[in-house]
């Protein structure tokens, strides 16, 4: 049977809840790889929509923070209502919020 073209599907809504749910799974897997039992939540003052811009800031956070110790992490972006985007991080032990300013 040939397969439906992204976003075609019949059962599109059944697939994106067992997406959700094989996401949900990954983030609780990564939190106790990395023995996290600390949150942090990023999140940018401006209103900011751009997905690739959030990728490439995220990269350049992590290389940064690797370079003061290394940090162990599972992290996950979510869409507020308002469009704009934002991560929450998984860690494991106090952080330097100064650093993370």
């Amino acid at each position: 049977m040939p397969k439906a073209k992204r976003g075609d599907s019949e059962n599109t809504e059944d697939n994106l809840m067992d997406a959700e749910e094989h996401a949900k799974q990954q983030v609780r897997l990564r939190c106790k790889a990395t023995q996290a039992d600390r949150m942090i939540t990023l999140t940018y003052r401006e209103n900011m929509v751009d997905e690739i811009r959030l990728k490439r800031d995220f990269d350049t956070l992590w290389r940064r923070l690797g370079a003061v110790g290394g940090f162990r992490y599972g992290a996950a972006t979510e869409r507020q209502q308002r469009g704009a985007w934002h991560l929450y991080v998984a860690v494991n032990g106090r952080q330097n919020y100064l650093v993370l300013r």
